[in-house]
């Protein structure tokens, strides 16, 4: 998991998305380490990589019903709602 160890530079002043990627890289990069029985990297766990205001994959009432129930705790916590599936690889 070394490749997660090493802080990637935030991207929100770049993408002028409010912190989405920066959140969403953290996410996975939790995600992948607790799958692999490791502990998060601490660059995902800063402020400056989680939202203020919620961030839905989905624009429609439902699907973010949806989605507020299926999200990955890694990406609940950081307020991003995607689908169980989001990180799902052949």
């Amino acid at each position: 998991m070394r490749l997660i160890t090493e802080e990637p530079p935030l991207l929100s002043s770049i993408l002028k998305d409010e912190g989405v990627a920066d959140a969403y890289l953290a996410s996975v990069a939790a995600t992948l380490a607790h799958e692999q029985g490791l502990p998060a990297p601490d660059w995902a766990k800063g402020s400056a990589r989680s939202l203020e205001k919620p961030f839905f994959a989905a624009k429609t009432p439902k699907l973010k019903a949806v989605l507020l129930q299926e999200s990955p705790v890694e990406f609940r916590i950081r307020n991003i709602f995607v689908s169980a599936n989001a990180l799902s690889r052949a």
